[in-house]
Protein backbone atom coordinates (compact mmCIF):
# COMPACT_ATOMS: atom_id res chain seq x y z
CA UNK A 1 0.00 0.00 0.00
CA UNK A 2 2.63 2.21 0.95
CA UNK A 3 4.81 1.54 -2.25
CA UNK A 4 2.17 1.68 -4.92
CA UNK A 5 2.55 -0.76 -8.08
CA UNK A 6 0.29 -2.97 -10.37
CA UNK A 7 -1.88 -5.98 -9.67
CA UNK A 8 0.48 -7.87 -10.44
CA UNK A 9 3.10 -7.07 -8.83
CA UNK A 10 0.52 -7.45 -5.60
CA UNK A 11 -0.20 -10.79 -6.93
CA UNK A 12 3.52 -11.80 -6.93
CA UNK A 13 4.25 -10.40 -2.96
CA UNK A 14 1.19 -11.80 -1.94
CA UNK A 15 1.07 -15.74 -3.42
CA UNK A 16 4.63 -15.88 -1.15
CA UNK A 17 2.73 -15.07 1.88
CA UNK A 18 2.18 -11.76 3.45
CA UNK A 19 1.99 -11.95 7.60
CA UNK A 20 -0.49 -14.39 7.63
CA UNK A 21 -2.61 -14.13 4.57
CA UNK A 22 -1.64 -15.57 1.36
CA UNK A 23 -3.05 -15.26 -2.63
CA UNK A 24 -5.49 -18.04 -3.79
CA UNK A 25 -6.68 -16.47 -7.18
CA UNK A 26 -5.46 -13.31 -9.20
CA UNK A 27 -7.30 -14.02 -12.62
CA UNK A 28 -6.36 -12.00 -15.94
CA UNK A 29 -9.21 -10.58 -17.36
CA UNK A 30 -7.81 -8.36 -20.70
CA UNK A 31 -8.64 -10.26 -23.04
CA UNK A 32 -12.49 -10.76 -21.89
CA UNK A 33 -15.27 -8.69 -23.33
CA UNK A 34 -17.46 -6.72 -21.99
CA UNK A 35 -20.08 -9.60 -21.44
CA UNK A 36 -17.07 -11.85 -19.86
CA UNK A 37 -16.50 -9.21 -17.25
CA UNK A 38 -19.84 -8.55 -16.29
CA UNK A 39 -20.23 -12.18 -15.63
CA UNK A 40 -16.81 -12.69 -13.64
CA UNK A 41 -17.98 -9.50 -11.41
CA UNK A 42 -21.71 -10.72 -10.80
CA UNK A 43 -19.46 -14.41 -10.14
CA UNK A 44 -16.50 -13.00 -7.65
CA UNK A 45 -17.26 -9.52 -6.67
CA UNK A 46 -15.14 -5.97 -7.73
CA UNK A 47 -12.11 -5.92 -10.52
CA UNK A 48 -9.54 -4.04 -10.16
CA UNK A 49 -8.32 -2.38 -13.01
CA UNK A 50 -5.03 0.01 -14.75
CA UNK A 51 -6.49 3.09 -16.39
CA UNK A 52 -5.29 5.83 -18.02
CA UNK A 53 -5.20 8.51 -16.19
CA UNK A 54 -2.52 11.28 -16.63
CA UNK A 55 -4.86 13.67 -19.21
CA UNK A 56 -7.06 15.36 -16.84
CA UNK A 57 -8.70 16.87 -20.12
CA UNK A 58 -10.31 13.56 -20.24
CA UNK A 59 -12.44 13.59 -17.47
CA UNK A 60 -15.99 15.60 -17.90
CA UNK A 61 -18.89 16.44 -15.92
CA UNK A 62 -22.17 15.73 -17.90
CA UNK A 63 -25.61 15.67 -16.14
CA UNK A 64 -24.18 15.45 -12.85
CA UNK A 65 -22.09 12.29 -13.73
CA UNK A 66 -18.43 12.26 -13.50
CA UNK A 67 -16.85 10.68 -16.72
CA UNK A 68 -13.69 8.92 -17.98
CA UNK A 69 -13.18 8.19 -21.68
CA UNK A 70 -9.63 7.86 -23.21
CA UNK A 71 -8.09 5.94 -26.70
CA UNK A 72 -4.55 5.68 -25.63
CA UNK A 73 -4.05 1.99 -24.07
CA UNK A 74 -0.29 2.47 -23.08
CA UNK A 75 -0.54 5.12 -20.24
CA UNK A 76 -1.60 3.21 -17.85
CA UNK A 77 -0.60 5.31 -14.53
CA UNK A 78 -3.19 4.37 -12.05
CA UNK A 79 -5.55 1.44 -10.44
CA UNK A 80 -9.27 1.60 -9.63
CA UNK A 81 -12.32 -0.56 -8.52
CA UNK A 82 -15.24 -1.86 -11.01
CA UNK A 83 -18.15 -2.62 -8.81
CA UNK A 84 -20.57 -2.17 -11.40
CA UNK A 85 -21.86 -1.34 -15.07
CA UNK A 86 -24.77 0.26 -17.18
CA UNK A 87 -25.05 -0.72 -20.43
CA UNK A 88 -27.60 2.42 -21.43
CA UNK A 89 -24.90 5.02 -19.76
CA UNK A 90 -25.12 7.50 -22.40
CA UNK A 91 -22.30 7.59 -24.98
CA UNK A 92 -22.83 11.39 -25.28
CA UNK A 93 -21.70 11.71 -21.54
CA UNK A 94 -17.81 11.51 -22.19
CA UNK A 95 -15.62 14.48 -23.27
CA UNK A 96 -14.06 11.94 -25.84
CA UNK A 97 -17.17 10.82 -27.59
CA UNK A 98 -17.75 6.26 -27.85
CA UNK A 99 -18.62 4.76 -30.33
CA UNK A 100 -21.67 3.19 -27.71
CA UNK A 101 -23.67 3.58 -25.06
CA UNK A 102 -22.32 1.55 -21.98
CA UNK A 103 -20.25 2.64 -19.41
CA UNK A 104 -18.45 0.71 -16.04
CA UNK A 105 -19.27 2.54 -12.60
CA UNK A 106 -15.79 2.66 -10.79
CA UNK A 107 -14.93 3.55 -7.35
CA UNK A 108 -11.06 5.67 -7.14
CA UNK A 109 -9.15 5.93 -3.90
CA UNK A 110 -9.61 9.89 -3.18
CA UNK A 111 -12.44 9.62 -0.87
CA UNK A 112 -16.01 11.06 -1.24
CA UNK A 113 -15.54 14.38 -2.24
CA UNK A 114 -14.04 13.13 -5.72
CA UNK A 115 -16.10 12.61 -8.72
CA UNK A 116 -19.98 11.11 -7.53
CA UNK A 117 -19.27 10.82 -3.87
CA UNK A 118 -16.26 8.64 -4.99
CA UNK A 119 -17.47 7.01 -7.82
CA UNK A 120 -17.07 7.84 -12.16
CA UNK A 121 -17.55 6.01 -14.91
CA UNK A 122 -15.35 4.43 -18.01
CA UNK A 123 -16.70 3.88 -21.21
CA UNK A 124 -16.34 0.62 -22.67
CA UNK A 125 -14.55 2.17 -25.20
CA UNK A 126 -11.45 2.83 -22.85
CA UNK A 127 -9.13 0.18 -22.96
CA UNK A 128 -8.07 -1.35 -19.37
CA UNK A 129 -5.04 -3.02 -18.43
CA UNK A 130 -4.37 -5.63 -15.67
CA UNK A 131 -8.07 -6.48 -15.30
CA UNK A 132 -8.35 -9.07 -12.03
CA UNK A 133 -9.84 -9.84 -8.59
CA UNK A 134 -7.74 -11.22 -5.79
CA UNK A 135 -8.88 -14.00 -3.73
CA UNK A 136 -6.77 -13.86 -0.20
CA UNK A 137 -6.67 -16.86 2.67
CA UNK A 138 -5.63 -17.11 5.99
CA UNK A 139 -6.15 -20.78 5.79
CA UNK A 140 -2.33 -21.97 5.04
CA UNK A 141 0.38 -21.44 7.85
CA UNK A 142 3.25 -21.95 5.70
CA UNK A 143 4.71 -21.22 2.24
CA UNK A 144 7.54 -22.77 0.10
CA UNK A 145 7.64 -20.59 -3.34
CA UNK A 146 10.07 -20.18 -5.77
CA UNK A 147 9.97 -16.72 -8.22
CA UNK A 148 7.19 -16.74 -10.87
CA UNK A 149 9.49 -17.58 -13.54
CA UNK A 150 9.10 -16.81 -17.17
CA UNK A 151 5.45 -17.93 -17.81
CA UNK A 152 5.64 -16.22 -21.50
CA UNK A 153 7.41 -19.30 -22.44
CA UNK A 154 4.06 -21.32 -21.24
CA UNK A 155 0.99 -21.39 -24.24
CA UNK A 156 -2.27 -23.35 -24.37
CA UNK A 157 -2.03 -25.89 -26.75
CA UNK A 158 1.65 -26.40 -26.58
CA UNK A 159 2.77 -29.00 -24.08
CA UNK A 160 5.47 -27.39 -21.39
CA UNK A 161 7.01 -29.08 -18.06
CA UNK A 162 7.85 -27.46 -15.54
CA UNK A 163 9.17 -28.75 -11.66
CA UNK A 164 10.77 -26.87 -8.61
CA UNK A 165 12.22 -29.16 -6.04
CA UNK A 166 11.49 -28.52 -2.31
CA UNK A 167 13.73 -29.31 1.17
CA UNK A 168 10.74 -28.26 3.12
CA UNK A 169 9.12 -30.98 5.57
CA UNK A 170 5.39 -30.43 6.37
CA UNK A 171 2.03 -31.19 5.23
CA UNK A 172 1.26 -30.76 1.24
CA UNK A 173 -2.51 -28.77 0.89
CA UNK A 174 -2.06 -26.45 -2.07
CA UNK A 175 0.19 -25.84 -5.21
CA UNK A 176 -0.23 -22.34 -6.80
CA UNK A 177 0.72 -21.58 -10.66
CA UNK A 178 0.60 -19.23 -13.53
CA UNK A 179 -1.46 -20.03 -16.35
CA UNK A 180 -1.51 -17.25 -19.75
CA UNK A 181 -4.18 -18.58 -21.80
CA UNK A 182 -7.70 -19.17 -21.54
CA UNK A 183 -8.79 -22.68 -20.79
CA UNK A 184 -5.35 -24.15 -19.69
CA UNK A 185 -5.10 -27.38 -18.81
CA UNK A 186 -2.21 -29.01 -16.48
CA UNK A 187 -1.24 -32.13 -15.06
CA UNK A 188 0.27 -32.03 -11.14
CA UNK A 189 2.25 -34.60 -10.35
CA UNK A 190 4.08 -34.81 -6.50
CA UNK A 191 7.20 -36.73 -7.01
CA UNK A 192 10.48 -37.40 -4.77
CA UNK A 193 13.53 -35.37 -4.96
CA UNK A 194 14.94 -36.98 -7.83
CA UNK A 195 11.56 -36.32 -9.93
CA UNK A 196 11.52 -40.60 -10.46
CA UNK A 197 8.70 -41.59 -7.83
CA UNK A 198 5.42 -40.22 -8.68
CA UNK A 199 3.41 -40.04 -5.17
CA UNK A 200 0.55 -38.18 -6.35
CA UNK A 201 -1.73 -36.75 -9.38
CA UNK A 202 -4.01 -34.53 -10.00
CA UNK A 203 -5.21 -32.60 -12.77
CA UNK A 204 -6.69 -28.98 -13.30
CA UNK A 205 -8.32 -26.41 -15.97
CA UNK A 206 -8.36 -22.99 -15.36
CA UNK A 207 -10.86 -21.09 -17.35
CA UNK A 208 -8.78 -17.89 -17.68
CA UNK A 209 -4.97 -17.21 -16.92
CA UNK A 210 -3.22 -15.47 -14.41
CA UNK A 211 -2.30 -16.70 -10.73
CA UNK A 212 -4.01 -20.10 -9.20
CA UNK A 213 -4.02 -22.48 -6.32
CA UNK A 214 -5.29 -26.26 -6.67
CA UNK A 215 -6.62 -27.42 -3.36
CA UNK A 216 -5.35 -31.29 -3.38
CA UNK A 217 -8.06 -33.51 -3.23
CA UNK A 218 -5.30 -35.57 -0.91
CA UNK A 219 -2.81 -33.89 1.42
CA UNK A 220 0.39 -35.38 1.38
CA UNK A 221 3.08 -35.36 3.94
CA UNK A 222 6.18 -34.30 2.07
CA UNK A 223 9.88 -33.89 3.18
CA UNK A 224 12.19 -33.60 0.47
CA UNK A 225 10.06 -33.76 -2.51
CA UNK A 226 9.27 -32.01 -6.35
CA UNK A 227 6.25 -30.63 -8.30
CA UNK A 228 5.78 -30.95 -11.79
CA UNK A 229 3.40 -29.04 -13.52
CA UNK A 230 2.83 -29.76 -17.30
CA UNK A 231 0.91 -27.28 -19.39
CA UNK A 232 -1.18 -28.84 -22.54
Amino acid sequence: YNFGGWTWQIAETMSNGFDEYILLECGNYDECTVEERQEIIKENGAMVVDINDMHQDYYGTFDGYYTLNYYEAYEYDHAVVIVGWDDNFPKEYFVNEASRDGAWLAQNSFGELYGNGGYFWISYDSPLEGTSYLVISDEFDHVASYNAGFDSTIKTGSETTVANVFHDEGTLKAVGTVSTGKNQKITIKICDENMENVMYTQDATFEYPGYHTVILDEAIDVSDYSIVITFA
